[in-house]
């Protein structure tokens, strides 16, 4: 995910197109998907201004 982030977008290009992940309760990840979530969610947070 980090390689993705560093070299695939710029802040500015990525937030023109992407959305925070939000997983219901009901669905059923791995613990390395709920970190790559919570990188990508940290990420737009921080570079994005993504609330939630």
């Amino acid at each position: 995910m980090s390689t993705f982030l560093s070299t695939c977008a710029t802040a500015s290009n990525f937030c023109d197109f992407a959305n925070p992940i939000r997983p219901s309760v009901h669905d059923v990840v791995t613990d390395g998907t709920k970190r790559q979530i919570v990188k990508l969610n940290e990420f737009g947070i921080r570079e994005c201004g993504w609330e939630f």
